[in-house]
């Protein structure tokens, strides 16, 4: 029997998009989670443009197979289309599948075709809370894999599951989706000159839409032409995790620092059009935390100015480097555990858990 991969059929994990019979993604932590019995089941996993027309790690897209929650392929996506063997056996199992892009948009896509088995497939029921995660590298689990700080970036090293948002919705037992980007911001994405503010990078442009990648799905379709309907997920709580990127910009210019306010108080209103019942978590800190004070203030004047008590702030200690650094010095494991730990405990006060 062919298996269209729709609701009707799996769960849907984040933004995804059906192209004819096939299921296209680009965000990290997107795919799909079903339960399987049968002897015998495989995957076929679509690459976008990035998987022929190029040769190094730094763009192929990463991906995560699990059986009953144990990850049991791990690959880079490096062709048009390539077949996963997951069950291979005489005698019928019944188990839980789900296969995940781990690597961000930007710089690679992927797609699934239907799933053809003599077994029988069934979604996954939906967990009791939902949580949506806005950020950029450090949401995104950047270089998580890789503790050699004379590495850069690759999607080889990269792992959202590892990253901050990541554990805590599998701490709270939450369905997540995630739109994150490394070096995005809300005015600037990260600039090596801080006299030039870098306007090519910014999350807020991309949040309306399937998402953002150089890449694009089979029929050369970009995700970011493609509108998101919002009607389809519903957080319970989005938490907005963005700035640091834009630090390298502001730098001490209060002027600039001013701008940043009015656009991410623009930001958490579109946030809030898209998702009119969620609560809202402003988090900042991590990596630096000279911004921090202006991302609360930014907070406090949407609250004033819209008069949404739904929202609030958090602040998290930078990373002091006693638990080591990924690559780029970006956070370590253990540091993205020590903020999940922060965030969950925050977030077990805003939402009632059974």
């Amino acid at each position: 029997m062919k298996y269209i991969l729709n609701e009707q059929n799996v769960k849907l994990l984040g933004r995804t998009m059906l192209v004819g019979e096939n299921l296209w993604m680009a965000w990290s932590a997107t795919g799909v989670e079903f339960e399987f019995e049968g002897k015998e089941l495989e995957v076929t996993v679509l690459g976008g443009n990035a998987a022929t027309d190029y040769s190094v790690d730094n763009c192929f897209a990463k991906i995560g197979i699990y059986v009953d929650d144990v990850r049991v392929t791990t690959d880079l996506v490096r062709q048009s289309r390539k077949k996963y063997e997951i069950i291979n056996g005489d005698v019928v199992r019944r188990v839980k599948v789900r296969v995940m892009k781990l690597s961000e948009a930007p710089m690679s896509t992927i797609g699934m075709e239907p799933i053809v088995t003599e077994g029988k497939i069934l979604p996954v029921e939906r967990c009791a809370h939902s949580v949506e995660f806005i950020g950029d590298s450090i949401t995104c689990g950047y270089g998580v894999d890789d503790m050699d700080l004379r590495h850069t970036f690759s999607t080889a090293t990269e792992d959202v599951t590892r990253g901050y948002a990541y554990l805590t919705a599998k701490e709270l037992g939450m369905d997540v989706n995630i739109v994150s980007c490394s070096g995005y911001g809300v005015l600037s994405g990260y600039t090596d000159d801080p006299q030039v503010q870098n306007t090519a990078e910014l999350l807020p442009p991309y949040y309306e839409t399937l998402g953002f990648s150089r890449d694009f799905f089979e029929g050369g379709l970009s995700p970011q032409d493609v509108q998101w309907d919002f009607s389809g997920y519903q957080p319970e709580l989005v938490v907005l995790n963005l700035g640091t990127n834009d630090n390298s910009f502001c730098q001490e210019i209060q002027q600039r620092w001013d701008l940043f306010t009015e656009r991410y108080v623009a930001f958490l209103q579109t946030i809030r059009k898209n998702n009119p019942k969620a609560m809202i978590l402003c988090v900042y800190g991590v990596m630096e935390d000279r911004i921090a004070p202006t991302v609360e203030k930014a907070v406090e004047i949407y609250r004033e100015q819209c008069g949404d008590e739904r929202i609030t702030y958090l602040y998290i200690a930078p990373d002091d480097g006693t638990r080591g650094y990924a690559v780029d010095f970006h956070p370590a494991p253990a540091t993205h555990a020590l903020a999940s730990e922060v965030v969950v405990e925050k977030i077990k006060k805003l939402i009632k858990f059974e």
